[in-house]
């Protein structure tokens, strides 16, 4: 019965895409299912990611599947009690997306008054959302895609990239006096299904997937990516204390030989802490095994000991790839350029690490904050 559901369901993204009417669909699905749960949702939309549709077509879909299933899923209240539970990660994130929603809704009543001063005060708002979007693609999409389900990092992850890439753009072209109120429409209705894929489809799926030591890690993480529009929020009464995990105190006395000198290892942890430059080490297996972050692109403990690959969005990860295979096989020593983040400028380079015989040790990426930095 589980797979007449899902291949019913595959059939009505299938003929979505086809370009057939969405109340066409609608009304064959509204006939044959009295409800849809999250998991048959996203068991139908990691099938066609296997079967071979390519990726981009179900990001396409994404949108569209929405507004299909929109009031049909089971009660998330009923499939998400961590939501009640204070200062959780699914409590955050819902209590976010009821402060964006709050703020999507001022926007189309503002839109409507056709005031420039406060549409435009109203788009900037809109781009604080990109830290709600942070924590979802950092610390959930890459633990659900660990635990057999792929389908949201390779959907929902490049969507947000487009919904953070939109709000900015929009943001700057209001600023700029220019008001482009179908993309400030379409902007807002895109944001709302993404509300909707969250509570309704998202979070169930990780409420069954995430073990408690997952949310436990997840809620520890959470701080230093920061908070969309919530303030003194409280950690999680079971999150992870991270004044627990093992301490390099613990050999401090431990001598390094070096080429240029001697250092003890608490001597290289206190250099490493006061550089001034974020730090992530790749080795050559494409393992993250250390970072040292900071607030341009915060690193979650979780990604350590992981496929680096799984830290990237999908659109991403050819690019990384390049890169890293590049700095592997010589061809480079070094990649570099400069990003926007949160309205900080950051110099990001990647460097190959190679041992005294020049073979590859992996990789380090070195990111440093040069929004004050003078130009000569």
């Amino acid at each position: 019965m589980q797979e007449e559901k899902t291949e019913k369901l595959k059939t009505y993204l299938r003929r979505l895409d086809a370009g057939e009417d969405l109340e066409n669909v609608r009304k064959d699905f509204v006939a044959n299912f009295k409800d849809v749960s999250a998991e048959e949702i996203m068991s139908a939309e990691q099938s066609l990611i296997s079967e071979g549709v390519p990726v981009s077509k179900v990001t396409n879909l994404c949108d569209i599947h929405s507004a299909l299933f929109e009031g049909k899923t089971c009660a998330a209240n009923e499939n998400i009690p961590a939501i009640f539970l204070t200062g959780h990660p699914l409590n955050i994130l819902t209590r976010e997306n009821e402060e964006i929603e709050k703020r999507l809704d001022k926007t189309e009543r503002d839109l409507a008054s056709g005031d420039a001063a406060v549409i435009t005060e109203d788009v900037k708002e809109l781009t604080e959302a990109s830290r709600h979007y942070d924590k979802k693609d950092q610390l959930l999409l890459p633990v659900l895609k660990r635990a057999g389900v792929p389908g949201p990092s390779d959907v929902m992850w490049d969507v947000d990239g487009q919904l953070r890439k939109s709000a900015v753009l929009l943001s700057k072209q209001a600023s700029a006096g220019n008001i482009d109120a179908d993309g400030i429409k379409d902007l807002v209705q895109r944001m709302r299904e993404m509300i909707h894929k969250e509570n309704s489809i998202l979070y169930p799926m990780c409420e069954k997937k995430f073990t408690r030591p997952d949310w436990q890690e997840a809620a520890a993480n959470f701080p230093k990516f920061g908070y969309s529009y919530l303030t003194n929020v409280p950690l999680w009464s079971e999150a992870l204390n991270m004044d627990t995990v093992p301490s390099v105190e613990l050999l401090d006395e431990a001598h390094l030989h070096l080429p240029g000198g001697e250092l003890t290892l608490k001597e290289l942890a206190g250099i490493l802490k006061t550089l001034p430059l974020e730090l992530t080490f790749i080795d050559r297996d494409n393992v993250a095994r250390y970072f040292k972050d900071g607030e341009l692109f915060p690193r979650p403990t979780s990604e350590l000991g992981h496929d680096v690959f799984d830290c990237h969005p999908p659109k991403a990860r050819p690019i990384v790839e390049t890169v890293l295979d590049e700095l592997r096989s010589g061809k480079q020593d070094s990649v570099s350029f400069v990003a926007d983040k949160h309205g900080r400028k950051a110099y990001v380079r990647y460097l190959a690490v190679r041992g005294q015989h020049g073979e590859y040790l992996g990789t380090l990426e070195a990111v440093e904050d040069i929004s004050e930095i003078p130009t000569i």
